[in-house]
């Protein structure tokens, strides 16, 4: 029996927005990435913030900014 799934347009994510660069990190949602033909999109359950990531982040250590893609 072959199972197929939709998939979602956005998911949950932490990260900063342009406005906020730089300011702690917030909740916020992503697009999903739709994959090309010669590609994979892997579905992550659950993941991890290493506390040391946010802590620099909210520390704005170095001018630290997102990168913008």
């Amino acid at each position: 029996m072959k199972q197929t799934q939709t998939i979602p347009q956005t998911f949950l994510g932490v990260g900063y927005t342009r406005e906020r660069a730089g300011l702690p990190l917030e909740t916020l949602r992503v697009r999903v990435p739709q994959p090309a033909a010669d590609e994979v999109l892997i579905r992550v359950a659950a993941s991890s913030l290493n506390p040391r990531e946010y802590k620099l982040a909210d520390l704005n250590l170095m001018g630290r900014t997102p990168r913008r893609s």
